[in-house]
């Protein structure tokens, strides 16, 4: 009983560390910081093109900020004042560096903030389109002229990239289980 448990442990740790070199870094970031009273934090995408996609989430701790973003030739995209949570996503209009702007203008108290976005492109493949994640190096369309077909690659890889936080968690609770059953069979 003891072997197969241990068998089972050594599969999922292999998936799942596989999981995470295959798929690896999918353009999602994740900040956090602190912003003092009545300063300003800034944060610049990479370079965007048209028509790049950007959606995220900002989110304030004991207290408010002002959010807005800016776009690489300085106009106001959108902004969201005394905000605690928003989600946003916009696409991008013009080329060159989005700025993220985060403003403690209310509260006297630090303002704990916690700030995730990803960037998604388009790859052109044959003429068929596909949404897909990007890392930083990856912007823009590629055209990939093959008489293979790449898309049904392309549909695996997406679809254990959008799984993969499900596999995780499933990992997790099926470790949770085999934990309690261990202690229980003992």
């Amino acid at each position: 009983m003891f072997m197969n448990l241990r068998r089972t442990i050594s599969v999922l740790l292999v998936f799942l560390i596989s999981t995470f070199f295959l798929i690896g870094d999918v353009g999602a970031r994740t900040h956090e910081f602190i912003i003092q009273p009545k300063e300003e934090v800034t944060l610049d995408t990479p370079t965007l093109t048209s028509p790049d996609k950007v959606i995220g989430n900002v989110s304030a701790q004991n207290g408010f900020v002002d959010f807005y973003v800016t776009t690489p030739t300085g106009g106001i995209l959108f902004c969201y004042n005394k905000t605690a949570d928003a989600n946003f996503n916009f696409t991008a209009s013009e080329t060159g560096n989005y700025t993220f702007h985060f403003v403690n203008s209310l509260s006297a108290e630090n303002v704990n903030v916690q700030f995730y976005y990803s960037i998604h492109f388009e790859v052109i493949l044959e003429q068929k389109t596909m949404t897909w994640h990007t890392v930083e190096t990856w912007s823009g369309t590629m055209a990939v002229p093959s008489p293979f077909d790449w898309s049904p690659i392309l549909h695996l890889i997406r679809d254990l990239v959008v799984y993969s936080s499900m596999f995780t968690a499933l990992f997790s609770k099926v470790l949770d289980f085999l934990r309690w059953k261990m202690d229980y069979e003992t």
